[in-house]
């Protein structure tokens, strides 16, 4: 059936259409469906063309087998939208605040708003598209279910009932609101971003490219049982804040954004049986509240640790840093080195004006990168350790000789690269020669008097016979 530029209102009537049913064939077009009396029945596929509009100023109840196209204005009132029979499609931006999936797979490839109800038992949705949940989601819950390849945001306060097994995520999930969640299992390439307060009784991060963000601060959302944590899967702490880690065993888990992340695994207990990465970005650093905590490896802001344990200064730990670790006692036990040593440094020598110092440089080190500074090529204790990559100087001692001193980067890691030589140089003491111009580089002589002959200064010690770069000799 097609609806040409008209009007159709459909009354007290009952509808049913079994072809397809298009409403506008060029720039308008209106159906009207104003009594919520007698059933609405669309059997093939329903599209509204652009300029064409649906009303359901009714609310009236539709049952659907073909499906919608909406390329127009669709507006679905408030009344359910049953989808049965066959399995069918949806495509273009429509909103309906109830809809039922009975026993067939309603597949999204538009923008899909369900703002009240998303139910059927037996139903499947699967969303290619954008889908938006703001009230209760119960489909799936004997068979069928949710999978979902495009995005799903996630409001309100509604609970979602969909099982572990039968909510299916190999897109984007943007969790925020409030209910509750029965299960989600988050697949390959999966990404679950946790902004909510919504409790999640079973959460599965099944696969080595699943990755779970909880970004929700200062209280993260409770997960009543462990996350499930395959070899290689995420847990990303990203909160803008202070958040509090659950107390579990993760393959993968990240701190990042901003605050302190707050690590209460139990002494002696194990943290991550992967990587542990603490501020690849932003800047959150971690309290490690007790001892001896097991990582397989670590990363500091983005670059690999050496192995051995890590915390504050306020801890026992060999590898102490206070830019990633909070001021506790607690601390991580690394078992891996991971750490890569930077590119060696460029450096830039200096002159040194006798009876003075020399100010040596180098360049190459990043942010949280440092120099470290020798008197040996190799082994020795640092002369200096650079506060940060912008502290790039060496001050040397008052030195009488060409001297060398070395440098290397060190990284967040503890990792150090090969050391570059830096020269403080010692001026050329020039030919004793009182007969000898001066150059363009210097002026001329002063020799020593060695006689007593008379004449001013008397003094043997005194100098005299100041040959300047004009060859003429001058007392002084």
């Amino acid at each position: 059936m097609l609806l040409y530029g008209g009007t159709l209102t459909t009354s007290t009537r009952t509808i049913t259409i079994s072809g397809t049913f298009t409403v506008g064939s060029g720039t308008s077009g209106t159906l009207n469906i104003n009594s919520a009396t007698g059933a609405k029945n669309f059997y093939g596929l329903v599209t509204i063309n652009s300029g064409a509009t649906w009303n359901n100023t009714a609310n009236e109840a539709v049952t659907l087998r073909g499906g919608i196209a909406n390329n127009g204005t669709f507006n679905a009132g408030t009344g359910v939208y049953t989808f049965d029979t066959n399995a069918q499609a949806i495509s273009g931006t429509i909103s309906i605040p109830s809809v039922t999936v009975n026993g067939i797979t309603l597949t999204n490839s538009g923008n899909l708003t369900v703002g009240a109800t998303l139910t059927g038992a037996t139903g499947t949705l699967t969303n290619n598209g954008t889908l938006a949940i703001g009230g209760t989601c119960s489909i799936g819950t004997t068979s069928g279910g949710i999978n979902n390849t495009g995005t799903i945001d996630r409001t309100g306060s509604g609970s979602t009932t969909t099982p572990l097994t039968r909510f299916n995520n190999t897109g984007i999930i943007n969790l925020g609101g409030s209910g509750s969640i029965t299960g989600i299992t988050n697949n390959a390439n999966g990404v679950v971003n946790h902004d909510g307060s919504s409790t999640i009784t079973r959460f599965n991060n099944a696969t080595s490219t699943s990755t779970l963000n909880i970004g929700t601060t200062p209280l993260v959302p409770t997960f009543t049982n462990n996350i499930t944590c395959a070899v290689g899967s995420t847990v990303n702490y990203d909160g803008a804040g202070n958040q509090t880690i659950k107390a579990q065993t993760y393959s993968n888990l990240v701190l990042s954004g901003s605050g302190t992340k707050t690590i209460g695994t139990a002494t002696d207990g194990t943290l991550t049986s992967g990587n542990l990465s603490i501020a690849p970005t932003g800047n959150a650093i971690a309290s490690v509240t007790n001892t001896n905590i097991t990582v397989n490896s670590l990363t500091l802001g983005g670059n690999g640790a050496v192995n051995g344990s890590w915390g504050s200064t306020f801890s026992v730990a060999t590898n102490q840093d206070n830019s990633y670790f909070a001021a506790t006692t607690g601390y991580l036990n690394v078992s891996s080195n991971t750490c890569s040593p930077p590119a060696a440094p460029t450096t830039t020598g200096a002159e040194i004006c006798i009876g003075s110092t020399a100010t040596l440089s180098a360049s190459g080190a990043t942010s949280g990168q440092k120099y470290r500074w020798y008197s040996a090529s190799t082994g020795g204790a640092p002369l200096k350790t650079s506060t940060d990559n912008a502290d790039n100087t060496y001050t040397t001692p008052t030195i009488s000789a060409t001297t060398n001193y070395w440098v290397s980067i060190l990284s967040s890691g503890r990792c150090e690269s090969a050391r570059t030589q830096a020269t403080a140089n010692f001026p050329v003491v020039s030919a004793d020669d009182r007969n000898r111009a001066g150059t363009d580089t210097w002026i001329g002589h002063v020799f020593k008097r060695l006689d007593s002959s008379p004449g001013s200064p008397s003094d043997a010690n005194a100098f005299t016979n100041l040959l300047w770069n004009d060859n003429v000799k001058r007392n002084i």
